[in-house]
């Protein structure tokens, strides 16, 4: 049994949980936008997330070998980048908050685009405005609901 496993799996849905019993319930405000709560999608994804995550935990425990003669999935390196990923994430979620979804968006896209490797301006720029738009259009147009 991998303990590495086991405790990444069990980090995963401790997250999952968190979210979905704890951050979910104290941000979202139970009005109705468009016929459906603000709290379906979000609870729907993080039930999700809870769910494969305690599969991942059972697979880790009840079948110990199943990454046996594989490189170990988690070095100190991957790990870095993984929190410097949070991080980004999490500041952009700040972003947002503070102005906004149009402003904030685009600022999380293009972050993440570097984070990952893309240098060319030809593509990140379209790559991190045009989705945020279409989205914000289709939500404050289309669906009439409001967005932060």
């Amino acid at each position: 049994m991998r303990r590495a496993d086991i405790c990444m799996a069990t980090g995963l849905l401790f997250v999952g949980l968190l979210v979905l019993f704890v951050i979910i319930p104290a941000e979202a405000d139970g009005d109705t936008w468009s016929g459906v709560s603000p709290l379906f999608f979000p609870t729907l994804i993080a039930a999700g997330f809870s769910i494969a995550s305690a599969g991942l935990l059972a697979r880790a425990i009840l079948r110990p070998g199943a990454y046996d003669g594989m490189e170990a999935p988690l070095k100190l390196q991957n790990f870095g980048f993984f929190l410097l990923a949070c991080g980004i994430v999490l500041a952009a979620v700040f972003l947002i908050h503070a102005v906004g979804f149009v402003w904030g968006g685009p600022v999380l896209v293009a972050a993440l685009m570097l984070f990952m490797g893309e240098r060319s301006l030809l593509r990140i720029v379209p790559m991190s405005v045009v989705p945020v738009l279409v989205i914000f259009f289709f939500v404050t147009k289309m669906l009439n609901a409001p967005l932060p």
